[in-house]
């Protein structure tokens, strides 16, 4: 998200220079504990949206993500990087 406040500063990313992003633009998280579980980012129905692979994420859907793939948050493109 945007927001500079401690919650992001402690637990989060902050990509508050960018007036595009949505202070609570989206979340990352793991589906379950343990080996199996699965890297997930959701879109949590921010203004401006997520684009993967040139296309919009869908709002409040989970979206796997995989070694490599890029997300695009306002300006900023998140490359992700699994191991």
């Amino acid at each position: 998200g945007r927001s500079k406040g401690k919650k992001f500063s402690d637990r989060g990313i902050s990509l508050h220079r960018d007036d595009e992003v949505s202070t609570t633009h989206g979340k990352f998280h793991v589906d379950s504990p343990g080996p199996n579980g699965k890297f997930i980012f959701t879109d949590t129905g921010s203004t401006n949206g997520t684009i993967y692979n040139g296309a919009e994420v869908e709002d409040n859907v989970p979206l796997e993500l995989v070694d490599g793939m890029v997300l695009v948050v306002g300006s900023c493109h998140l490359l992700i990087h699994l191991r």
